[in-house]
């Protein structure tokens, strides 16, 4: 006597349907998650997604999500002729730093030589292109000043700073008495580690 098995095709694959919308649904409402922590609004998204679906409401941690592009290495050679408008300065700088899209820490260093005079301020402008001018967004700490100078340090962000750094539309700029609008300019470079 044998055992007779009967699979009714119409079941198995309606079975698999549900489970294939379920987990492409599932995958929609991870990827809001990746971003609920960067924008509390974006929780009516996911609330409005998790109704829509019938999917079960999941949360993490910001820390615990796994993206390899929320460092950044910052870059940027200032001279007089990359100023608006231009100018005849000798002077030269180097920037150098890292930006943490998580901690929104920005670390930059910057070095200078060959100023016409002492730096009376410098500063982070944007959002501007190459061509354009834009109200500074952050100060520059100044750590030793003169014609050779350098200025560094560590700054939790503002989202317009950070806006205007990932998309390529910062610059810093060093002022001194004879060119108080900025004698040296550098729009800030960034490469996603």
């Amino acid at each position: 006597m044998g055992i007779f098995l009967h699979i009714d095709k119409k079941l198995v694959g309606n079975i698999f349907e549900t489970l294939r919308v379920k987990l492409f649904f599932y995958l929609i409402n991870l990827t809001i998650m990746k971003t609920v922590w960067k924008n509390p609004k974006t929780f009516l998204v996911l609330l409005a997604s998790t109704l829509i679906t019938g999917s079960v409401l999941t949360s993490c941690d910001k820390d615990e999500i796994d993206d390899n592009n929320q460092t950044y290495t910052l870059s940027g050679n200032a001279s007089g002729s990359k100023e608006v408008p231009s100018n005849a300065s000798t002077g030269t700088a180097t920037l150098t730093g890292t930006f943490d899209t998580r901690t929104n820490s920005l670390t930059y260093s910057i070095s200078w030589s060959g100023l016409s005079n002492s730096a009376t301020v410098a500063h982070f402008h944007g959002p501007a292109s190459e061509t354009q001018t834009a109200d500074p967004l952050l100060d520059i700490v100044i750590a030793t000043n003169g014609v050779n100078g350098t200025a560094g340090g560590t700054v939790t962000v503002s989202d317009a700073l950070e806006a205007a750094l990932v998309s390529g539309k910062l610059y810093y700029n060093i002022h001194t008495v004879l060119y108080p609008a900025g004698e040296i300019r550098s729009q800030v470079t960034t490469i996603q580690q």
